[in-house]
């Protein structure tokens, strides 16, 4: 389901429900409206207040864990797929062709995941063809002493783990939130917020109140049905280096310190990725913080 589109749907739906309970304020008799009215009203509302709120926090809760997870895996496996190719390079030249399909398998992978364009979907079931065509070239290496044989089997084991967690990654883009329980989360809310809306004083204050109030869980319902994708891709220590896949397109590179004991401010730095570059930076210290300048 779109995000988008089902956030833009609630918020709508929060909105007519707070016009339908100005509505009923004024069409209900005054007797409907006395102080004990009121009262009994407000214990129904919290009752299900209080039921949405658990289930909103459960959900966001749980899509905070979804995400995490993932972000572990993506991490694992981009570090994974370094080193893999690490182990292709100390091989020799034997392993060029090899270490190419990986690079365009890697690239039209992050293509398919992350595509350029915003309206693409997204896409997390690999590609079996092309993986089994670079695993292929893999096996078909022929070692021609001890050190060419351990690299070779450490190769593969590597390419085996990769091809595991891509294949995790897919098997978890099933949507955790079922249709079900976004429509009845959302029937109770809509109650809700008729329900303050019948009780709250017909001024502007009270309209826009409830207003920013449907704008809040509206934004509650899209981080649960796709969360902020901000990815690290790599964790090393200064002096060491890291090499990974950006797919084309611009992108915000950080740098940050880990743990920051002085306050340092990250480095950051905006990037337009061509397909087929190679872009180095390196991450430098200027008056107390980090800063990302580009290698010549």
């Amino acid at each position: 389901m779109n995000s988008t589109l089902t956030a833009l749907i609630v918020f709508g739906c929060l909105v007519g429900a707070v016009l339908v309970g100005r509505i009923l304020r004024g069409l209900l008799p005054q007797a409907h409206l006395s102080t004990e009215s009121k009262d009994a009203m407000k214990l129904a509302i919290g009752l299900v207040a209080t039921m949405s709120a658990l289930v909103l926090g459960l959900l966001v809760s749980s899509a905070k864990g979804a995400y995490d997870t993932e972000r572990s895996e993506v991490i694992l496996m981009a570090s994974k797929i370094t080193f893999l190719g690490r182990v292709l390079d100390a091989y020799g030249p034997d392993a060029a062709v090899v270490r190419a399909l990986l690079r365009n398998t890697v690239a039209e992978g992050i293509q398919q995941m992350w595509p350029d364009q915003m309206r693409r979907p997204t896409d997390r079931n690999p590609d079996v063809q092309a993986g089994n065509l670079a695993y292929a070239a893999l096996q078909q290496l022929s070692p021609q002493n001890d050190m060419q044989r351990v690299l070779k089997s450490q190769a593969t084991t590597l390419a085996g783990d990769v091809a595991q967690t891509r294949s995790l990654l897919a098997a978890q883009s099933v949507p955790s939130v079922s249709q079900a329980m976004l429509i009845i989360l959302v029937s109770w809310l809509v109650v809700i917020f008729v329900g303050f809306s019948v009780l709250a004083p017909p001024n502007a204050t009270t309209v826009f109140a409830l207003m920013i109030s449907a704008l809040a869980v509206s934004g509650a319902i899209f981080l649960i049905l796709e969360p902020v994708d901000g990815k690290d891709v790599g964790s090393f220590t200064e002096g060491r280096n890291y090499e990974g896949y950006l797919p084309a397109g611009q992108h915000v590179l950080i740098a940050r310190v880990d743990p920051n004991r002085t306050g340092s401010r990250p480095g950051k730095k905006t990037v337009t990725v061509q397909s087929g570059q190679t872009y180095s930076y390196t991450a430098a210290w200027s008056g107390g913080n980090l800063v990302l300048v580009r290698n010549p």
